[in-house]
């Protein structure tokens, strides 16, 4: 239970009060990967990229699939000033999960953090076509939209999202977006 409370306040930006539930669950069980990954992600909000990546790989010993640990280490690369090996690393990701939604978002907010906004559009729109109903797609891609200024496909993919966020019972994340919505107005 404690990983689900540590999720619910990694989800409100409240990585420091996460990083309690997850260091609890942690000392129950040490062999919980998701444990781990939460330490790592709650880490990574913190700025403490050496724990990062280490919880990150020790939930990689316990789980090697768990997309989200890979995704903290090309994190902690990009933010440690090693973007050609974080590069490489979203890379060699998506040859192994090409049709991951987290993995290609991520990787389409790396490219548009580095002005490679057209790349990042593009692997979006790929995916977004092949997946109709992914609200993080549809959201990322939506923001970059507004950001190149093509503002009515902004305002279209965005509201899409919102309602494919509602479907999966994530009213929190459709209320944020049509909170925006309501704000551009």
């Amino acid at each position: 239970i404690d990983v689900r409370i540590g999720k619910i306040y990694l989800r409100l930006s409240k990585p420091a009060k996460a990083l309690e539930f997850f260091e609890s669950a942690n000392f129950k069980s040490m062999e919980d990967g998701e444990a781990y990954l939460g330490l790592a992600q709650a880490s990574l909000r913190l700025g403490r990229l050496l724990r990062a990546r280490s919880h990150a790989k020790t939930a990689l010993q316990t789980d090697p699939d768990l997309i989200e640990a890979h995704l903290v280490i090309a994190k902690v690369d990009d933010r440690g000033g090693q973007i050609e090996k974080a590069r490489q690393r979203y890379g060699d990701l998506l040859k192994n999960q090409p049709e991951s939604e987290k993995l290609i978002v991520a990787y389409a907010q790396f490219l548009g953090d580095r002005n490679d906004v057209k790349a990042a559009t593009e692997l979006l729109e790929r995916y977004v076509t092949r997946h109709p109903m992914a609200a993080e797609a549809q959201d990322a891609l939506g923001q970059l939209y507004w950001r190149m200024d093509k503002k009515d496909a902004a305002i279209r993919l965005r509201k899409s999202a919102a309602e494919a966020f509602k479907s999966e019972g994530n009213l929190y994340r459709a209320g944020v977006i049509t909170a925006w919505i309501a704000r551009i107005d």
